[in-house]
């Protein structure tokens, strides 16, 4: 008898830009979500973005996720001062355990691989 593997539930909303978009609709539960970062247009000007992070975490937080890989870090192509970096995604880390220190935030590096 073999056994039987439970595949956790995931969800990449993607490049969202407006985090009051979806408040009305009804979003999927789910264990894993892939918080694509965006914070506006200015990464380097921190009172540009800062102001984005409630948002952002809230948002993510609405699929009631047990883990939040925080991604789209180091994007090619784009100039320095439009990078999202490890530093937005300590801020996004510490925004999302502020709001409920219960999930997991996972910063991924490159190469590295988790298990759920």
């Amino acid at each position: 008898m073999g056994s039987t593997v439970i595949m956790p539930s995931m969800v990449f909303p993607g490049d969202i830009r407006d985090f009051d978009a979806i408040k009305t609709q009804n979003v999927p539960i789910a264990d894993v979500v892939f918080a694509h970062v965006w914070l506006g247009d200015e990464s380097i000007d921190e009172k540009r973005w800062k102001p984005y992070l409630n948002d952002f975490a809230s948002f993510m937080l609405r699929f009631k996720p047990k883990t939040v890989f925080v991604t789209h870090l180091y994007e090619n192509g784009r100039p320095d001062d439009r990078m999202w970096r490890i530093e937005h995604a300590k801020e996004v880390e510490k925004h999302i355990k502020l709001l409920n220190d219960s999930v997991n935030v996972v910063i991924p590096d490159w190469g590295s691989s988790y298990k759920l």
